[in-house]
């Protein structure tokens, strides 16, 4: 604690000032990527926000700038206390879990490098510095809108993160990591989490390159789901451009319909009545003909009708075997999510009209199904 009152004391600076890296050298010095991609054996420090930022400065050697007017509207001054002990980190991480710490309600705090500094303020207010998203988002249009969904709902199963090595570190703080370096909006409901028994300081243990986003997240919340049924368990899932985090049965609430093209899997072959090739004759053929000399008489032919060799086995309708094929992809689709997701004894329903498969379902139907067809 003496450290950090010394540090605190030499510290004093505001927006208009940094928060810098002690003992940084004149020589040439690290960018703030660079030097929050360095790894930390051990951090734990305890005290005032401003006393623990300038304190992650000197040992990440990086600077801070410090929107301090933005962060008192958030419910965040300089005194707010924090205290984090980790091992085995990131600075990057180190910085995002200070963060998530002294964070307050609807209005969490976040970074971006700018100019060689780390500034540190509000979401909304870096959301504004990186290019005017208030102004943007005001002027959407319902087309842009659900552009933006998509661009999400692709991202996040697919955009591959470098590097994650988390030992032991909160699901809280994990959950912190992803909406940062995803930058996607994010709705975290952990009043549903913990009704379901879902811990937010549950440690996370995980050490992946080179996998997507949505690959890294499902790893994470199997260790959070472990003793946990489909409806108790923790999911995300994307929906109009927001990635919402909560229970299966939060998620099991509001109906979603999306229709869906079948193309080929409602195509059906008519098993039409038609001639069949008698091998049996036509090998006897060949041996009559072998033995006359070429001028054999068959009265039978090559070709029997179909109803002689299947008497009394009626082919079925063209209509009958759409019926048959429908119900079979019916029952594919609610045999992946199990019974009680669909009607009666669930929400869910399935049509098949033409060659669209309509299926209304909740978000926790359609992640299941999500899950069984990867």
């Amino acid at each position: 604690m003496k450290r950090l009152t010394w540090l605190w004391l030499c510290g004093v600076v505001w927006w208009s000032g940094a928060l810098p890296a002690a003992g940084a050298s004149p020589g040439r010095k690290l960018s703030p990527e660079d030097a929050l991609k360095k790894k930390a054996e051990r951090y734990a420090v305890k005290g005032s926000f401003r006393a623990v930022l300038v304190d992650l400065a000197s040992q990440a050697g990086v600077t801070f700038r410090v929107d301090w007017a933005a962060l008192a509207k958030a419910g965040v001054t300089d005194k707010t206390q924090v205290a984090v002990e980790l091992d085995d980190v990131l600075w990057r991480q180190v910085l995002e879990v200070v963060l998530s710490r002294v964070s307050r309600g609807g209005s969490p705090i976040g970074w971006r490098a700018d100019s060689g500094d780390i500034i540190i303020s509000t979401h909304k207010q870096i959301l504004e510095m990186e290019g005017g998203a208030k102004v943007a988002a005001a002027s959407l249009r319902p087309r842009q809108v659900k552009d933006a969904s998509k661009r999400v709902e692709e991202a996040m199963p697919r955009a591959a993160v470098p590097e994650i090595q988390f030992n032991k570190l909160p699901f809280r703080d994990v959950l912190t990591f992803f909406k940062t370096v995803t930058k996607a909006n994010f709705h975290i409901n952990w009043r549903a989490m913990e009704q379901a028994g879902i811990d937010p300081q549950t440690p996370i243990d995980l050490d992946v390159r080179g996998i997507s986003t949505g690959r890294a997240m499902d790893l994470v919340f199997s260790q959070v789901n472990a003793d946990h049924d489909k409806f108790t368990s923790v999911y995300w899932v994307v929906h109009r451009g927001v990635v919402l985090i909560s229970t299966g049965n939060d998620l099991n609430r509001e109906l979603i319909t999306k229709v869906i093209d079948a193309g080929g899997a409602l195509l059906v072959q008519p098993d039409s009545v038609g001639p069949r090739i008698d091998f049996g004759q036509a090998t006897q053929d060949m041996s009559n003909m072998s033995q006359s000399g070429g001028g054999g008489n068959n009265a039978g032919g090559l070709f029997r009708d179909e109803d002689e060799r299947d008497r009394g086995e009626q082919p079925k309708s063209y209509a009958e075997q759409k019926k048959e094929q429908t119900e079979k992809l019916i029952a594919t689709i609610k045999g992946m999510t199990g019974p009680d997701m669909w009607d009666p004894e669930g929400k869910g329903s399935v049509r098949v009209i033409n060659s669209k498969i309509i299926i209304t379902q909740t978000l926790l139907g359609f992640k299941l199904l999500e899950k069984a067809l990867r």
